[in-house]
């Protein structure tokens, strides 16, 4: 069954596996078999391509494999790749073994583009019609369908995105006009016959990690420390700790919350609570300041962005026990730090649109934002040696924000942030599906949604994000961005949030 909103987005911990090999692909066109077979170990995949590196897209995973060669080079990856990848299925497949003795077996996709039929050892997990959305993530418990202690197969069909503007709705994918360089490479260019505004699969496949976790019977999910600072004072800072907890057993189960912050030259603090979670449920658990004393802290060290001073990390380490036995455990990194949001009134800067001027402080300082635009690769392909190259040039040039406009990065890009104290900023997209709120249909609406609680549930523990973009050049209906202030209200987002990243405010389109 899929989780509550679609969404598990944790980092990994000790009791969960990346699924990095074995991976193969190839076009559904050349698999005559249903997925219940190609999901068998029995089935025959050898004649697939390997896939040297997950996750990949599917053009990627094709580059690497040798079948299409150096599609940066000159016009390649319009005259050498044919141009209907987006237009076929492309089955995903591979083996794990799964370690004995866990009570709990999950599967945990943090990014399929667009829709997919999930598969493992012949069983249909979820179907395409709840596998929906590129920045959507899931999470499955697959306890019955496992086989601890031995080989288990898992099987994606992807199916990429279809829509872009379509008369009966559209797909909130990752489709882009200024993505690619769409004057050289053939948008609607009739010299070259070519109607080209993406690259040729639309970034389609399995693009972000897959994860195996295994449990006891409770999963620790989403950790999150929010901070809160008296300012103008800096201490003492405040620190509620939040995370799920959920029940992957049937029946009724009793425990202890346990948590730890710590950070190099200090006291660990120490918080527990009991928690009592009836078959199935999730439960969002937390800590307070008023009611743990230790959660209030004298003389904190500050996250500063890098111009300010040390970015600071502290960690939070939270597990679940039961009868004494540790179910789940999860950590993360955070920063103790305060981002406000400020606007001056139209009487001030009349010129500037709705809500006058813009502007940030940070640990009650102002914040003057010297920023650019960040992108990953074309083909979303994770490369850490030009992550750490784009942070580090960031910081020479004295650069102190990187926004992303839905090109979401691999986490690790996150963590070079939080490290080098470069803030980011991060939203929907401009020109295409994101903005076009008119046409979208009923699951268009839930798809957003749950994207958005997915983003959110990855971002908000970052100490580097500051802003969230509910749109880019338009600002969403007014029913769309109640509902995304709900979202983010409820996820305890405690950052900047502006509703359009454009100067001046454009109809909602159609």
């Amino acid at each position: 069954m899929l989780a509550p909103h679609g969404v598990w987005s944790s980092p990994p911990s000790s009791r969960q596996t990346e699924l990095q090999s074995g991976w193969r692909i190839i076009s559904a066109r050349n698999v005559s078999a249903g997925g219940e077979q190609v999901s068998c170990a029995e089935f025959d995949a050898s004649s697939w391509f390997r896939i040297s590196r997950m996750p990949a897209t599917v053009l990627q995973a094709l580059e690497d494999a040798g079948v299409y060669k150096d599609v940066y080079y000159g016009m390649n990856i319009v005259d050498h790749v044919p141009q209907d990848l987006w237009k076929q299925d492309w089955w995903y497949r591979t083996t794990f073994d799964a370690a004995a003795h866990s009570e709990v077996y999950s599967l945990i996709f943090h990014g399929i583009n667009y829709r997919a039929d999930v598969r493992l050892n012949g069983h249909l997990v979820a179907d395409k019609s709840q596998v929906v959305g590129a920045y959507n993530s899931f999470e499955f418990i697959v306890s019955k369908y496992i086989r601890p202690g031995g080989e288990n197969v898992l099987a994606v069909k992807v199916t990429p995105e279809q829509r872009i503007l379509d008369v009966n709705g559209v797909e909130l994918g990752d489709s882009w006009l200024d993505w690619i360089n769409f004057k050289y490479l053939g948008y609607h260019d009739p010299k070259r016959n070519l109607n080209v505004s993406f690259v040729p699969d639309r970034n389609a496949g399995v693009w972000q990690r897959v994860l195996l976790s295994s449990t006891g019977k409770v999963l620790v999910r989403n950790p999150y420390v929010e901070t809160d600072l008296p300012l103008p004072s800096i201490s003492p800072a405040s620190l509620t700790v939040y995370c799920d907890l959920r029940n992957g057993a049937a029946e009724g189960v009793a425990g202890t919350l346990q948590g730890e912050i710590s950070r190099p030259g200090k006291t660990p603090i120490t918080f527990q609570q009991e928690v009592t979670l009836q078959g199935g449920e999730t439960k969002e658990v937390f800590f307070s300041p008023a009611a743990y004393h230790q959660l209030s802290i004298t003389d904190p060290d500050l996250w500063w962005p890098c111009q300010f001073g040390e970015p600071a990390l502290y960690q939070l380490r939270l597990d679940f026990s039961v009868g004494g036995r540790i179910s789940d455990a999860a950590s993360i990194d955070f920063g103790t730090r305060k981002v406000t949001q400020h606007r001056d009134s139209d009487n001030d800067f009349p010129k500037v649109g709705t809500g006058g001027n813009f502007w940030l402080q940070v640990n009650g300082k102002d914040f003057l934002i010297r920023g650019a635009c960040y992108t990953p690769d074309l083909l979303f392909k994770s490369d850490p040696e030009r992550d750490q190259a784009i942070v580090t040039y960031a910081r020479d040039m004295g650069l102190n924000m990187l926004r992303w406009e839905c090109k979401l990065a691999d986490n690790t890009m996150l963590d070079r942030c939080d490290r080098a104290g470069i803030p980011v900023m991060q939203g929907w997209m401009c020109c295409q599906q994101w903005e076009h709120w008119k046409q979208w249909d009923d699951e268009d609406h839930w798809v957003a949604l749950a994207s958005l609680r997915a983003r959110i549930y990855n971002l908000r523990h970052h100490a580097a994000a500051f802003i969230w973009a509910d749109g880019s050049d338009g600002r969403p209906p007014d029913a769309v961005g109640s509902q995304y202030h709900q979202v983010l209200q409820e996820l305890h987002w405690q950052n900047g949030v502006v509703d359009t990243v454009s100067n001046y405010q454009k109809d909602a389109r159609g």
